[in-house]
Formats: C-alpha cells, structure tokens, sequence
C-alpha cells in the first residue's frame, strides 16, 4: 500500500473514527472554555454591581448558563471578523512582495529598502489590528453582559466605545502587554528545570502547574480591570448623567 489513497480506502472507518473524535475533542473543549469564560465574566460583573457578592459555584454556573449561547454567538461573530482582517493581511502582505520583486529586478538596493519598509509597515498594521480585535472582543464582551446587548450590537458598542474612550485600547495594550512578557518570563525561567537530568522533569511538573494558575489568576485579574474601566466610564457615568439631565429639564 504505497498509495495514501488506498491506506485511506482500507482504513477508511478507522481513519473517520480518528477525525470525527478529534473534531469532537475541538467542540467539547472549545464550549467548556466559553462556558467557563462566560461564568467568569458573570461573576466579575455582578460584583462590580454588588460589591457585597461572595463566590459561590451556584452563582458561577448560573451565570454561565446564561451567558453561553450569547458568548458563543459573540465568539462566532469574533471569528469570523479575524478570518476577514487575515484574509485581507494576506491579500496585503502578497502585494507587498509583488512590489518588491518588481523593484528587485530594477535595483536591489531600492528593493531592500523597500522590503524592509513594507514590512515594517504590515507589522505595524498586524499588531494594531490584534490589539484593536482583543479590545473590541473585552469590550464587547463588557456591553454583552451589562447592557444585555446581542453578539453583533455588542460588537457595535464595543467600537462605539473605544471611538468615545480611547484610554480604554491603550489600557488593555498595556494589560495584554504586561500579560505576554509575564508568559514569557514564566517560561524562561522554567526552561533551565528542562534541562538538569532526572529531577529536572520532577520539579518542572509542579512549576508549570502553578506557571498555569498564575497566567490563569492574571487573565482574570485583567478581565476585572478592563471590566472595572469600562463599567465606571460607561454604565456609571450614564447613570449619573441621566439624573443630572432630568435635574436641569425641571
């Protein structure tokens, strides 16, 4: 059986068996990570509004129940927009290269220099279209819980606030920032119990336990801050604003 195909053709229930547990896998574990995700942005947003709430796994799956299938729409609609912005940083990072080639075959020296531009250009572009899909995502997800918005109207207030309260996308640039070097830091200083014989395994396994709670502790301690940002700056102030408003009226 020198041909994949005809391996496919013999094996073809057990490589479907294969495929169809993997895509299983992917659905159970993705739902279980929203599903956790919405009772932790449910739980952070109720007590933001009663400070006087304790955690209770009651509480927490509530909240996720709740939330699931509005996260899961959100993630969805999330996803789509990234597939969009790779596809057209594709699109751009080709034409990039078109013009390049063309500039190489009339001056290597302008095509350096162009290369170099360009891609520092579409680096630039990249990393501000992430950070600017991540703070739309937390936002959203805010005015997805506090004002009991859709996946797609979230997503519409998410950039109508940002556009209102800019600090708010420099604020979660620094966040994720803070986040990203802790990772790293995290794992270069795991990287040297890799490497001592016999007891380097022992002790690296309870390290990236406590690596994983403390990167876990730090994404929700972000997600709080972000939450905390958006709910004073938006639902609070609109609450205040709406009596003074009524105040003058009369």
């Amino acid at each position: 059986l020198k041909n994949p195909s005809e391996i496919i053709s013999r094996y073809f229930w057990l490589v479907l068996i294969v495929v169809v547990s993997f895509l299983l896998y992917i659905i159970l574990a993705a739902a279980l990570g929203i599903f956790v995700f919405g009772g932790s942005v449910g739980i952070i947003g109720r007590s933001l509004r009663d400070r006087a709430l304790k955690f209770s796994m009651h509480s927490f799956f509530s909240e996720a129940r709740g939330l699931f299938l509005r996260v899961l729409g959100f993630t969805a609609a999330i996803g789509i927009i990234l597939i969009a912005f790779t596809f057209a940083l594709g699109i751009l990072g080709g034409s990039i290269a078109a013009i390049v080639s063309i500039a190489r075959s009339q001056d290597s020296t302008l095509a350096l220099f162009l290369g170099v531009f360009f891609s520092l250009i579409l680096i630039l572009i990249a990393l501000t279209l992430i950070l600017g899909i991540l703070s739309i995502t937390m936002y959203g997800v805010a005015a997805l819980y506090f004002k009991g918005t859709g996946p797609v109207k979230s997503i519409r207030e998410a950039i109508r606030y940002l556009l209102r309260h800019p600090n708010a996308f420099w604020l979660y640039s620094i966040l994720f920032g803070a986040y990203i070097i802790m990772s790293f830091l995290l794992i270069f200083l795991g990287y040297p119990f890799k490497v001592i014989p016999i007891i380097g395994p022992i002790i690296s396994f309870p390290y990236q336990l406590i690596s994983y709670a403390l990167q876990t502790y730090v994404g929700l301690a972000i997600i709080g801050t972000a939450f905390t940002y958006y709910y004073s700056t938006e639902i609070l102030s609109a609450s205040q604003t709406l009596p003074n408003s009524l105040k003058a009226t009369s």
